[in-house]
């Protein structure tokens, strides 16, 4: 049997390579992206945790050590992109700092090896540098003007807002259902866990930014949206809400730019109204009761976040976690103590322990790689960050700018998260956060290089048989537009 995996694995492996080194040859890089995003995804739907995710096709089983599906497809996307393009050909500001971070943080780990730091650990947090740095130079590489298409965010982003809706009720009652099929059991299907609420709360609001520049917008991806942008209000998890508060509060204060106003037709007022809305919706329904003492499936889950005995041993936990990480960072304050450095806090009122992540990504960093690490950390996310403002603020396309923007946003709102829970070590948000990452860069990188064009008005601006390419490139008359015929290539190849 376990040969037999082996031979379908390796199958599947070189069928993928191929597949992924075509795409690169035609210069089709996005699609290695959605393969990505759209592994990622899945796992969120079918496991609600990712302790959960059995041996199979979402964690292969090889030589003794389990991986992860995304993180597979992340190297064998960068592999063959070096395979068919070759190393970078130069070296930017952005690819300086994740490359010194890179290389700390492996340091770290060979630290923790010598220091004798378990192996299992080591190698676990090591991951961190595929799943943030690996996921950025793969998203970086991609046209981001063939992320904002009809096609890219169209059926499949409709039919995530489907199965988000039906799945809202059911994680509200707890009423998973079990699935059993070779390489894929499912125990929990039909609950939406914390971390997937995250995920397509972000995916939602890049969507509706982007859709909210469209010349001919879709009322459908508004209403796929909604059932994703609420959905955090069905998990008990508080960090999922912080991220979806963190979202919020930046976007009420965007729309208030000139930028916004530029880019968007959505006004500031509507865009309070509808967080005014949602927030109103969510308290009314935490608050509700039906008669003859009957309570709504909400009111429980709104009990469970904020009045649960056990969310407030959790909070203690954490307290416990950020003093000893104090400790250990007192002790080695510049280099750390290495990957995978042991400890142990226990948990009030039991014989269990916590020895693994402090849920709280700044003194994880800390602990683990001292002061220099962190800073070199907060030195590549700033200026990631700052690929992303120019791509809002100069790219010609404004829908690859909302593109930018929702990807800064969805960093902001990881982010937050990551202040009290185990980002780095949730391998489905750090991977979402490394594309994020480079999708920003993907957007400044076109405005510097002076390869942003406004493809939406080449496309519908068009009646004329030049108008539009004219208005794009000041020329005058000239034949059918190439970026109109790239336009069309693409959409036919999402589809």
């Amino acid at each position: 049997m376990t040969l037999a995996i082996l031979v379908v694995a390796a199958t599947a492996g070189l069928a993928l390579w191929s597949r992924f080194c075509r795409w690169e040859r035609q210069g089709r890089r996005e699609l290695v992206l959605a393969v990505v995003i759209g592994t990622v995804v899945a796992d969120l739907i079918l496991y609600p945790s990712q302790n959960n995710v059995p041996i199979g096709l979402f964690r292969p089983y090889v030589a003794g050590q389990s991986f992860r599906l995304s993180e597979l497809l992340i190297v064998l996307g960068l592999l063959a992109r070096l395979a068919v393009r070759g190393g970078p050909r130069r070296f930017t500001a952005v690819g300086l700092a994740w490359t010194a971070f890179s290389v700390w943080y492996g340091a770290a780990a060979i630290s923790g090896l010598l220091a004798g730091n378990p192996l299992e650990d080591v190698l676990f947090q090591a991951k961190v540098i595929i799943y943030i740095a690996g996921g950025l130079g793969l998203a970086a590489g991609v046209d981001p003007s063939r992320l904002v298409t009809t096609k890219a965010i169209g059926s499949w982003f409709v039919g995530l807002g489907a199965v988000v809706a039906v799945m809202f009720p059911l994680t509200l009652r707890t009423s998973d259902l079990r699935l059993a099929l070779p390489g894929l059991a499912l125990d929990d299907l039909g609950e939406l866990g914390p971390d997937g609420a995250s995920a397509v709360v972000v995916l939602a609001t890049i969507a509706l930014l982007v859709e909210g520049c469209r010349r001919d917008r879709r009322a459908l991806i508004g209403l796929a949206g909604m059932p994703m942008v609420v959905s955090v209000f069905a998990s008990t998890q508080r960090a999922a809400m912080l991220g979806l508060a963190v979202t919020a509060a930046l976007l009420v204060v965007l729309a208030t730019s000139g930028t916004w106003r530029k880019r968007l037709r959505t006004t500031p007022t509507s865009i309070f109204l509808v967080i005014t809305v949602v927030a109103v919706l969510a308290a009314s329904l935490a608050l509700l009761q039906i008669r003859k003492g009957e309570r709504l499936p909400v009111v429980d889950a709104y009990e469970e976040t904020f009045l649960a005995t056990k969310k407030q041993q959790s909070a203690d936990i954490r307290v416990m976690l950020w003093r000893e990480a104090r400790l250990l960072y007192d002790e080695r304050p510049f280099v750390g103590h290495g990957l995978g450095v042991p400890f142990e806090v226990p948990v009030p009122g039991t014989d269990q322990v916590v020895d693994s992540g402090f849920h709280n990504l700044v003194w994880d960093l800390l602990a683990r790689t001292g002061i220099i690490g962190l800073v070199l950390f907060l030195l590549a996310v700033a200026v990631t960050l700052r690929e992303g403002w120019r791509g809002w603020r100069g790219h010609a396309d404004a829908r690859v700018a909302a593109l930018a923007l929702g990807a800064a946003l969805g960093v902001a709102s990881l982010l937050a998260k990551g202040m009290v829970e185990d980002v780095f070590e949730k391998h489905r948000l750090a991977t979402l956060l490394g594309l994020l990452l480079g999708i920003m860069v993907a957007a400044g990188n076109a405005v510097r290089e002076g390869t942003d064009v406004d493809e939406d008005v080449v496309v519908h601006g068009r009646t004329d048989g030049s108008t539009a390419l004219a208005h794009v490139t000041g020329a005058g008359a000239a034949p059918e537009p190439r970026a109109a015929q790239d336009i069309m290539r693409e959409n036919a190849a999402w589809s």
